[in-house]
């Protein structure tokens, strides 16, 4: 009959651990002391009986152990697991924050280049007509400024793209202009080539002119480290079978050893002020639209940045 108290005490191990059933085992042995003297048993059946006791006392206290230990690191576990999303909550604004600012930074420093432009033109008496077409543009790079920011907010909290029929070489004109009186003043020619007309592409406006800008941008920083001052950007559109490809080339000392196998990772950069998210982005915005973007080495020197869009839709969702 002794034997059938392993039943309740392997229960309570198992659902209380090990200080639940260490309370049961007091609680069997007071009661196992009140009976045995009630009933009279003689000192050889205590004995017999404190031994199952022992057997009894082992059994629940090494499961009841192993119960606390699994339930201590199934608590642990939790927290482990409520830890790391607190942290990746944090690293998501905190990247969040960072991308905006990287993203915004380029129109904002157009617009201040622009307004700049203007206030010498005033101070200098010009005519009111290069002053207005300086702040006209200031203001079309503030409205973009408001562009970007609404759209980078939109792809990633939901991821949504607003798409429409791109013609990739008018775009390619337009990041020129953009970009053109910066490369002029860092002594950098830029040009646009394209074989033949181009068939639309189904993308997001502001989420292509961005990433085409932030890969000008960075050929532009490459090729005015050139010695000679010879620095050389081409951008060239062209035709497969079922996609249109952009290829931003510069002739400068290329990619870093070091960056070649991350270089679309974040936060992976060489420039003093950099950020290391425009890549990432990039490619983030590219991939969103079933497309690719990756880099060639060039062997007289500087690097080839393609993207590459279906121009049969990305079939993502659209805003």
């Amino acid at each position: 009959m002794f034997n059938l108290l392993f039943l309740p005490v392997i229960w309570v191990a198992m659902r209380k651990g090990y200080a639940g059933v260490a309370l049961a085992l007091v609680t069997i042995q007071l009661t196992l002391a009140v009976v045995t003297a009630f009933v009279g048993y003689n000192t050889t059946d205590f004995a017999i009986l404190q031994l199952l006791m022992l057997v009894l006392s082992i059994t629940g206290l090494l499961l009841g152990a192993v119960t606390t230990e699994r339930q201590d690191a199934a608590l642990r576990l939790r927290e482990q697991k409520r830890e790391l999303a607190r942290i990746l909550s944090n690293a998501r604004a905190g990247a969040m924050g960072m991308a905006l600012a990287h993203e915004v930074s380029q129109p904002l420093s157009t617009v201040a280049t622009y307004l700049h432009a203007a206030r010498r033109l005033l101070q200098s008496g010009v005519a009111s007509e290069p002053v207005m077409d300086a702040l006209v543009k200031a203001e079309a790079e503030a409205h973009r400024a408001r562009e970007v920011l609404e759209r980078i907010r939109d792809f990633v909290s939901n991821g949504n793209l607003n798409l429409e029929a791109l013609d990739l070489s008018a775009i390619a004109q337009k990041i020129v202009a953009l970009c053109g009186e910066e490369a002029a003043e860092r002594g950098i020619q830029v040009e646009v080539e394209s074989a033949g007309p181009v068939p639309p592409v189904q993308a997001d406006r502001v989420q292509i002119e961005q990433v085409l800008i932030n890969l000008v941008a960075n050929a532009i920083d490459a090729a005015s480290e050139r010695s000679d001052a010879c620095g050389r950007i081409i951008i060239r559109i062209a035709t497969h079978a079922d996609a249109v490809a952009i290829e931003v080339e510069d002739n400068g000392k290329g990619v870093a050893p070091e960056l070649a196998d991350n270089i679309f990772d974040a936060y992976q950069t060489t420039k003093p002020r950099g950020m290391g998210l425009g890549l990432h982005l990039s490619r983030r915005i590219v991939q969103r639209h079933a497309g690719r973007l990756w880099w060639e080495p060039i062997t007289t020197g500087g690097a080839r940045f393609v993207v590459e869009l279906p121009t049969n839709g990305c079939g993502h969702n659209a805003a």
